[in-house]
């Protein structure tokens, strides 16, 4: 059990720049709550945009890359479990700073159950992530993450930090299946666009 631990890299600078990515899509949720729509949308890019050129580590970004490198594998796990802690946190400190969405948020996360819907609205997600981070990495540009994030959310997709995020706001813990389902199907459809892409 331990040796298993100790394969993972928990190394300080990955655990920092994890909580780093986790506020900064906490700011994206609050926006978005905050006002809504297509606007909250397009700001909501701004956390997304903040990772990416900062190299901060936030999971749906690196899911994709997971089978890239033994150190990729190495710094998944411990960037998933940052990534969930923090954003819960932050969701509960913003939601403070603003009462307001505490109710907002508690409407979106708690109908959320396991079904194959969630499933495949994290699914959805996770590929529009890898195709924004790989339009940044491979063109520099920010059209990707710009039109991508607003994407996801219109649509209804299931981004797993901003959920937790969410549910801090709520103060409510989530579903570990709901959880876990969410958090495979960002991986899986961020592995499936990679192996399409090529």
């Amino acid at each position: 059990m331990v040796d298993n631990i100790r394969y993972y890299n928990f190394d300080i600078e990955l655990i920092k720049k994890s909580v780093a990515a986790a506020i900064l899509i906490s700011f994206g949720v609050c926006i978005n709550l905050t006002i809504g729509g297509i606007t909250g949308a397009i700001l909501f890019s701004f956390g997304l945009l903040g990772v990416c050129a900062l190299k901060l580590n936030l999971f749906t970004g690196k899911a994709g890359y997971i089978f890239d490198s033994k150190e990729n594998k190495k710094e998944i796990l411990p960037i998933i479990i940052t990534n969930l802690i923090a954003g819960w946190v932050f969701g509960a400190i913003l939601s403070g700073f603003n009462p307001a969405l505490i109710a907002i948020a508690a409407a979106k996360v708690t109908i959320l159950t396991p079904s194959m819907s969630l499933f495949f609205g994290a699914f959805f997600c996770g590929m529009i992530m890898y195709l924004a981070v790989e339009m940044y990495k491979r063109n520099k540009s920010c059209l990707g993450i710009i039109f991508g994030i607003p994407l996801f959310i219109l649509c209804g997709f299931y981004h797993t930090v901003a959920i937790v995020i969410m549910a801090g706001m709520a103060f409510v813990i989530l579903n570990p299946f709901v959880l876990l389902i969410c958090t495979f199907g960002n991986i899986m459809g961020s592995l499936f666009i990679k192996y399409l892409c090529g």
